[in-house]
């Protein structure tokens, strides 16, 4: 198996681009996670659009997991594992090499194509 790659992308900053082909349901990446309480995250400030929700705290993910970049009409999906300590991200559709890897922000851990809360609410315009 190929590993994913973190490149650069205009307008974008760092994304995560596909290395191989995945089929819909595919298991792209499992990603452990460090565990952060409220207080940890304020005085982490640059953590803060890195983390996911979990449980009552919030977890940073290793690997490629804090580099997804959102779409309304993301290609992935990520689920918690909280008892083995990983989000595991899937595939939602098939996946080309070279094609960016993507999750929406704004909806429960699938994917959408209502508009962006998640960068309205930060005062941020969406690319």
């Amino acid at each position: 198996m190929k590993v994913n790659q973190l490149i650069p992308l205009p307008d974008k900053g760092l994304g995560v681009m596909a290395r191989q082909t995945y089929s819909a349901g595919d298991c792209v990446e499992a990603c452990s996670v460090k565990l952060l309480t409220m207080r940890q995250l304020m005085a982490n400030p640059d953590y803060a659009n890195k983390v996911f929700g979990w449980d009552d705290n919030y977890a940073l993910p290793s690997g490629h997991g804090a580099f997804y970049n959102h779409s309304q009409q993301a290609n992935m999906r990520y689920s918690n594992d909280i008892a083995a300590g990983v989000i595991r991200f899937y595939a939602l559709c098939p996946i080309a090499a070279g094609e960016e890897l993507t999750i929406n922000y704004d909806n429960n851990q699938g994917h959408s194509s209502k508009p962006s809360a998640w960068f309205a609410c930060r005062g941020l315009k969406e690319v």
